[in-house]
């Protein structure tokens, strides 16, 4: 009778573990509201809502660790996790590699100023002020393909004095624009540049990318978008899990981004030019950048 209640006891406490995690599981789900503010609603990457996805589990990709990336102007130090073998994207778009030594994707590149090409599966954020590590993603099953940081660049005019010295004139920031700009008050005007960075990270990530879609359908292969903000925090889902990100624009002028999604509208489980889009906006320059939507076609007067 002691072994059976010892049994029972332990089962209810794995009952209750388990219910736990389920329960934390479920608050971390991705907010399906684009009109959601960046900084008070968080989430991480899940298994999208794809009836023709493969029920069957994928088997985990290994993964390492890279080395280190810096930011000038970042709060933290960026520690790219990669996976060590093909997954199933990139089996499928590289089915004629069939070595692991040929194959040489991008970590992680600088392709603009802070613009990021990469193929990593998860990003460790190191606060540089106290050395607090913190993952971006719950797990390493994911794909992230490219990095953008929301900045503005402008130049500085460095006052000439008249010993022929350039001295910082705190005061006076142009428009990069600008560089052409005279005033009688300096003589041969220099410049130095500076970038305000916006404390956020937009990320497009393919939630899928050990699994193969079915023949024909391009569900699988689709990237989402997400942002946290400077140190890994408050991820969020910038759109719906039904749609998938098509293009970006930066707009530095009005420290804007703008994103146009497509949905399946069609449900034949193929993303192309007859799905329905979705357009979207993120305001930088407000203190809590928010995601909206807008239909000119539709809009009433």
């Amino acid at each position: 009778m002691t072994h059976y209640n010892k049994n029972l006891a332990k089962s209810a406490l794995s009952f209750g573990i388990s219910l736990a995690a389920m329960l934390m599981l479920s608050a971390c789900q991705p907010n399906n509201n684009p009109d959601a503010t960046a900084e008070t609603q968080t989430s991480n990457p899940n298994q999208t809502d794809n009836s023709d996805a493969s029920t069957a589990t994928p088997a985990p990709i290994a993964t390492q660790i890279e080395f280190p990336h810096y930011i000038k102007g970042w709060p933290t130090l960026l520690h790219p996790i990669s996976p060590l073998s093909l997954t199933a994207e990139q089996d499928e778009s590289l089915s004629s590699i069939k070595s692991r030594d040929k194959w040489q994707p991008t970590i992680f590149a600088e392709t603009e100023p802070y613009t990021y090409q990469t193929y990593i599966s998860n990003i460790v954020f190191e606060d540089l002020a106290t050395g607090v590590e913190k993952k971006l993603l719950v797990d390493d099953s994911f794909i992230i393909r490219s990095i953008f940081i929301p900045h503005v660049t402008k130049k500085r005019i460095l006052k000439i004095n008249s010993n022929g010295d350039a001295i910082v004139d705190a005061n006076i920031v142009t428009d990069i624009e600008s560089d052409n700009a005279t005033d009688e008050v300096y003589r041969t005007p220099r410049f130095e540049t500076v970038n305000t960075l916006f404390k956020h990270a937009i990320y497009h990530i393919n939630e899928t990318p050990n699994q193969k879609d079915a023949k024909d359908k391009n569900l699988l292969k689709q990237q989402a978008l997400y942002m946290s903000d400077d140190k890994g925090d408050k991820l969020l889902k910038l759109h719906p899990d039904n749609e998938f990100i098509q293009t970006t624009k930066w707009l530095p002028q009005l420290s804007r981004y703008y994103f146009i999604t497509r949905s399946d509208s069609d449900g034949n489980g193929l993303i192309d030019d007859k799905d329905q889009t979705h357009n979207y906006q993120i305001d930088f320059s407000k203190s809590t950048p928010a995601v909206k939507g807008y239909d000119f076609e539709n809009s009433s007067d």
